[in-house]
């Protein structure tokens, strides 16, 4: 029954980008001066290592 049920749990992370996706991050600065919109997408991650591995994912 504990393996059935830890079958239907889901990641905290991909629970929280389900519920309360993270909105993008504008450099606004930058975005003000030159006239372009620069920003930046957040994930939510599981662990240092998980940063890791999706730098080095080409």
């Amino acid at each position: 029954m504990a393996d059935y049920l830890a079958g239907l749990r889901s990641p905290l992370v991909s629970l929280l980008s389900d519920i309360r996706p993270l909105e993008p991050l504008v450099a606004k600065r930058h975005s003000y001066i030159t006239d372009t919109w620069r920003y930046f997408e957040r994930p939510y991650l599981d662990s240092p290592e998980t940063r890791l591995r999706e730098d080095l994912r080409v």
